[in-house]
Protein backbone atom coordinates (compact mmCIF):
# COMPACT_ATOMS: atom_id res chain seq x y z
CA UNK A 1 0.00 0.00 0.00
CA UNK A 2 2.49 2.07 0.79
CA UNK A 3 4.51 1.60 -2.20
CA UNK A 4 1.56 2.60 -4.05
CA UNK A 5 1.14 5.89 -1.93
CA UNK A 6 4.36 6.80 -3.06
CA UNK A 7 4.49 5.95 -6.69
CA UNK A 8 1.17 8.19 -6.65
CA UNK A 9 2.70 11.40 -5.56
CA UNK A 10 5.62 12.01 -8.24
CA UNK A 11 5.62 14.14 -11.15
CA UNK A 12 4.11 11.92 -14.34
CA UNK A 13 4.23 12.52 -18.05
CA UNK A 14 3.78 10.24 -20.80
CA UNK A 15 4.76 10.72 -24.28
CA UNK A 16 3.35 8.50 -27.43
CA UNK A 17 4.90 9.23 -30.66
CA UNK A 18 8.47 10.74 -29.45
CA UNK A 19 10.51 7.91 -27.96
CA UNK A 20 13.71 10.52 -27.42
CA UNK A 21 11.28 13.29 -25.62
CA UNK A 22 10.30 10.40 -23.87
CA UNK A 23 13.17 9.22 -22.54
CA UNK A 24 14.13 12.34 -21.20
CA UNK A 25 11.50 13.11 -19.06
CA UNK A 26 11.54 9.29 -17.86
CA UNK A 27 15.09 9.89 -16.82
CA UNK A 28 15.13 13.44 -15.16
CA UNK A 29 11.55 12.54 -13.79
CA UNK A 30 13.44 9.64 -11.78
CA UNK A 31 16.09 12.61 -10.73
CA UNK A 32 13.48 14.86 -9.59
CA UNK A 33 11.27 11.60 -7.85
CA UNK A 34 14.86 10.50 -6.30
CA UNK A 35 15.87 14.47 -5.05
CA UNK A 36 12.11 15.08 -3.58
CA UNK A 37 11.83 12.04 -1.72
CA UNK A 38 14.80 12.75 0.21
CA UNK A 39 13.41 16.33 1.16
CA UNK A 40 9.75 15.52 1.35
CA UNK A 41 9.44 12.54 4.41
CA UNK A 42 11.59 14.71 6.48
CA UNK A 43 9.99 17.84 5.61
CA UNK A 44 13.48 19.29 5.63
CA UNK A 45 15.17 22.87 4.53
CA UNK A 46 17.89 22.78 1.78
CA UNK A 47 19.65 25.62 1.12
CA UNK A 48 22.53 23.94 -0.51
CA UNK A 49 24.21 26.09 -3.32
CA UNK A 50 24.24 23.95 -6.73
CA UNK A 51 22.24 21.42 -8.49
CA UNK A 52 22.00 18.66 -5.71
CA UNK A 53 18.57 20.09 -4.75
CA UNK A 54 16.02 21.67 -6.19
CA UNK A 55 15.29 25.80 -4.97
CA UNK A 56 11.48 25.59 -3.55
CA UNK A 57 11.26 29.48 -4.25
CA UNK A 58 12.43 29.13 -7.79
CA UNK A 59 8.93 29.46 -9.33
CA UNK A 60 9.04 26.59 -11.57
CA UNK A 61 10.48 24.30 -8.39
CA UNK A 62 7.33 25.48 -6.83
CA UNK A 63 4.77 25.03 -9.35
CA UNK A 64 6.67 21.27 -10.12
CA UNK A 65 5.76 20.51 -7.21
CA UNK A 66 2.63 22.31 -6.37
CA UNK A 67 1.40 20.08 -9.41
CA UNK A 68 3.33 16.56 -8.75
CA UNK A 69 2.60 16.63 -4.82
CA UNK A 70 0.03 17.03 -2.28
CA UNK A 71 -0.66 20.55 -1.18
CA UNK A 72 -0.19 20.00 2.59
CA UNK A 73 3.62 18.69 1.80
CA UNK A 74 3.89 21.57 -0.47
CA UNK A 75 2.91 24.04 2.43
CA UNK A 76 4.66 22.76 5.58
CA UNK A 77 7.94 22.98 3.15
CA UNK A 78 7.50 26.44 1.58
CA UNK A 79 6.15 27.62 5.30
CA UNK A 80 9.50 26.74 6.95
CA UNK A 81 12.02 27.59 3.99
CA UNK A 82 10.17 31.16 3.87
CA UNK A 83 10.47 31.47 8.15
CA UNK A 84 13.79 30.21 8.02
CA UNK A 85 15.32 33.23 5.49
CA UNK A 86 12.90 35.98 6.93
CA UNK A 87 14.34 34.72 10.37
CA UNK A 88 17.98 34.88 8.90
CA UNK A 89 17.18 38.46 7.48
CA UNK A 90 15.74 39.78 10.35
CA UNK A 91 18.03 38.70 12.45
CA UNK A 92 20.29 41.45 10.95
CA UNK A 93 18.49 44.62 12.04
CA UNK A 94 19.28 46.26 15.74
CA UNK A 95 15.35 46.13 15.95
CA UNK A 96 14.02 43.69 13.96
CA UNK A 97 11.78 44.55 10.32
CA UNK A 98 8.97 42.26 11.85
CA UNK A 99 8.61 44.98 14.61
CA UNK A 100 7.26 47.78 12.75
CA UNK A 101 7.66 49.59 9.57
CA UNK A 102 11.08 50.82 9.03
CA UNK A 103 9.53 53.89 7.61
CA UNK A 104 6.16 55.79 6.32
CA UNK A 105 6.03 59.09 4.86
CA UNK A 106 4.00 59.94 8.24
CA UNK A 107 6.84 58.92 10.18
CA UNK A 108 9.81 61.53 10.58
CA UNK A 109 13.27 59.13 9.17
CA UNK A 110 15.80 60.23 11.26
CA UNK A 111 19.36 58.51 10.58
CA UNK A 112 19.07 56.16 12.31
CA UNK A 113 15.76 54.20 11.21
CA UNK A 114 17.32 54.94 7.30
CA UNK A 115 20.47 53.06 8.47
CA UNK A 116 18.59 50.40 9.86
CA UNK A 117 16.41 50.11 6.21
CA UNK A 118 20.23 50.63 4.33
CA UNK A 119 20.99 47.60 6.23
CA UNK A 120 18.77 45.55 3.28
CA UNK A 121 21.56 44.18 0.96
CA UNK A 122 21.05 43.88 -2.85
CA UNK A 123 21.14 39.85 -1.58
CA UNK A 124 18.79 40.11 1.24
CA UNK A 125 16.20 42.34 -1.24
CA UNK A 126 16.74 39.55 -3.40
CA UNK A 127 15.64 37.00 -0.89
CA UNK A 128 13.20 38.90 0.05
CA UNK A 129 11.79 39.14 -3.55
CA UNK A 130 11.86 35.46 -4.05
CA UNK A 131 9.68 34.71 -0.85
CA UNK A 132 7.39 37.28 -1.65
CA UNK A 133 6.79 35.40 -5.65
CA UNK A 134 7.02 31.96 -4.31
CA UNK A 135 4.21 32.93 -1.62
CA UNK A 136 2.07 34.89 -4.27
CA UNK A 137 2.43 31.79 -6.61
CA UNK A 138 1.61 28.97 -3.70
CA UNK A 139 -1.41 31.58 -2.96
CA UNK A 140 -2.69 31.53 -6.27
CA UNK A 141 -2.46 28.38 -7.59
CA UNK A 142 -3.45 26.46 -3.99
CA UNK A 143 -6.36 29.06 -2.74
CA UNK A 144 -5.03 28.18 0.45
CA UNK A 145 -6.05 30.11 3.71
CA UNK A 146 -4.55 27.76 6.31
CA UNK A 147 -0.95 28.66 4.74
CA UNK A 148 -1.22 32.50 6.04
CA UNK A 149 -2.56 31.42 9.97
CA UNK A 150 -0.71 31.75 12.62
CA UNK A 151 3.28 31.86 11.79
CA UNK A 152 2.34 32.46 8.39
CA UNK A 153 0.50 35.69 8.79
CA UNK A 154 3.81 37.10 11.20
CA UNK A 155 6.04 36.20 7.97
CA UNK A 156 3.60 38.08 5.59
CA UNK A 157 3.08 40.93 7.96
CA UNK A 158 6.85 41.15 7.51
CA UNK A 159 6.99 40.93 4.06
CA UNK A 160 4.00 44.04 3.55
CA UNK A 161 6.31 45.93 5.73
CA UNK A 162 9.26 45.61 3.87
CA UNK A 163 7.78 46.54 0.70
CA UNK A 164 5.63 49.64 1.93
CA UNK A 165 8.91 51.07 3.37
CA UNK A 166 10.67 50.31 0.01
CA UNK A 167 7.56 52.31 -2.25
CA UNK A 168 7.32 54.78 0.70
CA UNK A 169 11.19 56.24 0.37
CA UNK A 170 12.42 57.64 -3.00
CA UNK A 171 15.52 57.31 -1.77
CA UNK A 172 15.03 53.64 -1.29
CA UNK A 173 13.40 52.83 -4.78
CA UNK A 174 16.70 55.08 -6.29
CA UNK A 175 18.63 52.45 -4.72
CA UNK A 176 17.46 49.49 -5.94
CA UNK A 177 16.40 51.08 -9.25
CA UNK A 178 20.01 51.31 -9.77
CA UNK A 179 20.89 47.60 -8.52
CA UNK A 180 19.02 47.34 -11.62
CA UNK A 181 15.42 45.93 -10.15
CA UNK A 182 12.61 47.05 -12.76
CA UNK A 183 10.35 49.44 -10.92
CA UNK A 184 7.43 48.68 -12.62
CA UNK A 185 7.53 44.94 -11.38
CA UNK A 186 8.86 45.67 -7.83
CA UNK A 187 5.52 47.70 -8.16
CA UNK A 188 3.58 44.37 -8.93
CA UNK A 189 5.39 42.64 -6.31
CA UNK A 190 4.33 44.79 -3.67
CA UNK A 191 0.92 45.84 -4.25
CA UNK A 192 0.29 42.18 -5.16
CA UNK A 193 1.90 41.28 -1.54
CA UNK A 194 -0.21 44.46 0.12
CA UNK A 195 -3.42 43.19 -1.15
CA UNK A 196 -2.81 39.10 -0.34
CA UNK A 197 -2.23 40.53 3.22
CA UNK A 198 -5.31 42.54 3.21
CA UNK A 199 -7.57 40.02 2.43
CA UNK A 200 -6.36 37.89 4.47
CA UNK A 201 -6.70 40.16 7.35
CA UNK A 202 -10.38 40.73 6.16
CA UNK A 203 -11.51 37.02 6.43
CA UNK A 204 -9.67 36.37 9.20
CA UNK A 205 -11.47 39.18 10.96
CA UNK A 206 -14.64 37.89 9.80
CA UNK A 207 -14.15 34.05 10.79
CA UNK A 208 -11.73 33.93 13.63
CA UNK A 209 -11.71 37.35 15.49
CA UNK A 210 -9.38 35.97 18.51
CA UNK A 211 -6.76 34.68 16.27
CA UNK A 212 -6.42 38.01 14.39
CA UNK A 213 -6.45 39.97 17.60
CA UNK A 214 -3.57 37.76 19.00
CA UNK A 215 -1.90 37.75 15.74
CA UNK A 216 -2.35 41.46 15.75
CA UNK A 217 -1.48 42.32 19.20
CA UNK A 218 1.81 39.79 18.99
CA UNK A 219 2.94 41.66 15.88
CA UNK A 220 2.51 45.38 17.32
CA UNK A 221 0.04 46.01 14.08
CA UNK A 222 -1.14 49.38 13.81
CA UNK A 223 -4.19 48.34 11.58
CA UNK A 224 -5.32 51.42 10.77
CA UNK A 225 -2.11 53.84 10.10
CA UNK A 226 -0.17 50.88 8.20
CA UNK A 227 -3.27 49.19 6.18
CA UNK A 228 -3.85 53.09 4.86
CA UNK A 229 -0.34 53.25 3.36
CA UNK A 230 -1.09 49.80 1.82
CA UNK A 231 -4.32 50.57 0.29
CA UNK A 232 -1.91 54.24 -1.25
CA UNK A 233 0.62 51.82 -2.65
CA UNK A 234 -1.97 49.48 -4.33
CA UNK A 235 -3.69 52.60 -6.12
CA UNK A 236 -0.46 54.12 -7.38
CA UNK A 237 0.76 51.06 -8.62
CA UNK A 238 -2.87 50.17 -10.24
CA UNK A 239 -1.71 52.57 -13.12
CA UNK A 240 1.56 50.60 -13.75
CA UNK A 241 0.13 47.06 -13.32
CA UNK A 242 -2.17 48.37 -16.83
CA UNK A 243 1.51 48.12 -18.18
CA UNK A 244 2.63 44.96 -16.91
CA UNK A 245 1.07 41.59 -15.76
CA UNK A 246 0.42 40.27 -12.63
CA UNK A 247 2.79 37.80 -10.76
CA UNK A 248 0.52 34.94 -12.53
CA UNK A 249 0.75 35.96 -15.93
CA UNK A 250 4.81 36.96 -15.02
CA UNK A 251 5.58 33.32 -13.89
CA UNK A 252 3.10 30.72 -14.38
CA UNK A 253 2.14 31.16 -18.24
CA UNK A 254 5.15 29.12 -19.96
CA UNK A 255 6.91 30.23 -23.02
CA UNK A 256 5.19 29.62 -26.44
CA UNK A 257 6.13 26.94 -28.59
CA UNK A 258 9.02 26.40 -26.01
CA UNK A 259 8.32 22.31 -27.08
CA UNK A 260 8.71 23.05 -31.22
CA UNK A 261 11.56 25.85 -30.61
CA UNK A 262 13.46 24.88 -27.90
CA UNK A 263 13.20 21.32 -26.60
CA UNK A 264 14.92 19.21 -29.23
CA UNK A 265 18.15 21.63 -28.64
CA UNK A 266 18.05 21.45 -24.64
CA UNK A 267 17.22 17.36 -25.79
CA UNK A 268 20.43 17.11 -27.16
CA UNK A 269 22.69 19.42 -25.04
CA UNK A 270 21.27 17.71 -21.67
CA UNK A 271 20.91 14.24 -22.32
CA UNK A 272 23.99 13.17 -20.80
CA UNK A 273 23.74 15.48 -18.13
CA UNK A 274 20.28 13.78 -16.94
CA UNK A 275 21.99 10.23 -18.11
CA UNK A 276 24.86 10.43 -15.52
CA UNK A 277 22.53 12.63 -12.68
CA UNK A 278 23.94 15.43 -12.99
CA UNK A 279 22.06 17.96 -14.68
CA UNK A 280 20.64 21.21 -12.69
CA UNK A 281 17.27 20.19 -11.28
CA UNK A 282 16.07 23.14 -11.31
CA UNK A 283 16.20 23.96 -14.71
CA UNK A 284 14.52 20.36 -14.74
CA UNK A 285 11.77 21.82 -13.55
CA UNK A 286 11.93 24.72 -16.03
CA UNK A 287 11.64 22.34 -18.67
CA UNK A 288 9.29 20.07 -16.90
CA UNK A 289 6.49 22.75 -15.82
CA UNK A 290 6.74 24.75 -19.91
CA UNK A 291 6.30 21.17 -21.55
CA UNK A 292 3.29 19.92 -19.49
CA UNK A 293 1.72 23.86 -19.78
CA UNK A 294 1.82 24.31 -22.90
CA UNK A 295 0.86 20.97 -24.51
CA UNK A 296 -2.31 21.50 -21.88
CA UNK A 297 -2.48 25.21 -22.02
CA UNK A 298 -2.70 25.35 -18.73
CA UNK A 299 -3.17 28.27 -16.61
CA UNK A 300 -4.62 29.07 -12.94
CA UNK A 301 -7.65 31.84 -12.59
CA UNK A 302 -9.57 32.35 -9.15
CA UNK A 303 -11.80 29.27 -9.14
CA UNK A 304 -10.34 26.67 -11.68
CA UNK A 305 -7.45 25.29 -13.64
CA UNK A 306 -8.27 25.99 -17.31
CA UNK A 307 -6.93 24.31 -20.30
CA UNK A 308 -6.37 24.51 -24.08
CA UNK A 309 -4.64 21.93 -24.93
CA UNK A 310 -2.65 21.71 -28.32
CA UNK A 311 -1.20 18.30 -29.45
CA UNK A 312 2.59 18.87 -30.24
CA UNK A 313 3.56 18.27 -33.96
CA UNK A 314 4.82 14.58 -34.57
CA UNK A 315 3.34 13.54 -31.29
CA UNK A 316 0.67 10.84 -31.23
CA UNK A 317 -0.68 11.19 -27.50
CA UNK A 318 0.60 12.82 -24.45
CA UNK A 319 -0.95 12.28 -20.62
CA UNK A 320 -0.29 14.60 -17.25
CA UNK A 321 -1.49 14.02 -13.94
CA UNK A 322 -1.87 17.08 -11.88
CA UNK A 323 -3.07 18.32 -8.32
CA UNK A 324 -4.96 21.25 -7.86
CA UNK A 325 -6.50 22.44 -5.17
CA UNK A 326 -6.36 18.92 -3.18
CA UNK A 327 -8.16 17.62 -6.08
CA UNK A 328 -6.15 15.13 -8.70
CA UNK A 329 -7.04 15.18 -12.54
CA UNK A 330 -5.56 13.02 -15.12
CA UNK A 331 -5.58 14.57 -18.60
CA UNK A 332 -4.77 12.20 -21.51
CA UNK A 333 -4.63 14.38 -25.20
CA UNK A 334 -4.54 13.20 -28.87
CA UNK A 335 -4.52 14.91 -31.94
CA UNK A 336 -9.15 14.71 -31.78
CA UNK A 337 -10.17 14.55 -28.22
CA UNK A 338 -8.97 14.42 -24.35
CA UNK A 339 -9.90 12.78 -21.70
CA UNK A 340 -10.21 14.32 -18.51
CA UNK A 341 -10.42 11.75 -15.17
CA UNK A 342 -11.15 13.05 -11.91
CA UNK A 343 -9.14 10.79 -9.36
CA UNK A 344 -10.97 12.22 -6.42
CA UNK A 345 -14.00 11.50 -4.73
CA UNK A 346 -15.55 15.60 -4.96
CA UNK A 347 -16.48 16.78 -8.04
CA UNK A 348 -14.27 18.68 -9.93
CA UNK A 349 -14.57 21.97 -12.35
CA UNK A 350 -12.49 22.47 -15.32
CA UNK A 351 -12.81 25.31 -17.87
CA UNK A 352 -11.59 23.85 -21.27
CA UNK A 353 -11.45 26.44 -24.05
CA UNK A 354 -13.65 28.76 -22.09
CA UNK A 355 -16.33 26.01 -21.67
CA UNK A 356 -17.19 25.21 -18.07
CA UNK A 357 -16.77 20.99 -16.91
CA UNK A 358 -18.23 19.47 -13.97
CA UNK A 359 -16.65 15.98 -13.50
CA UNK A 360 -18.14 14.05 -10.68
CA UNK A 361 -15.91 12.23 -8.44
CA UNK A 362 -14.27 9.17 -9.63
CA UNK A 363 -15.27 9.37 -12.66
CA UNK A 364 -13.92 10.35 -16.64
CA UNK A 365 -15.20 12.64 -19.29
CA UNK A 366 -14.29 12.94 -23.38
CA UNK A 367 -14.94 15.64 -25.20
CA UNK A 368 -13.91 16.18 -28.33
CA UNK A 369 -11.83 18.94 -29.68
Amino acid sequence: MQEKLDSWYRPYFQINGNTRAQNFINRFTELLDKNFANILPNQGIHLEKGNKYPDLLNPYVLLLMLASFPQVQVRTLLKRQVKYIMGEINQKFPEGIASGPLFYPEIVCNDEVLAEAELVENEDFHSIKRVSEAVLIYNHYAADPDFLTSEGFNTQLLLSRFWASVLSSQKTISEWVKMGISLPELHVIASETLQLTLNFINSLKRDNSWMYEDLREHNKFSELKETACWKKIIQESATIKMENPGISDMLIIPQKRFIENELPEVISNYFSFVNDGTADLNLLCEIYVKVIFQCFGITISDHFVCLKPKLPAGWEKCKVRLHFRNKTIEAELSSAEISLKNLSPEALSVKLNELLVSIPGNREVCIKL
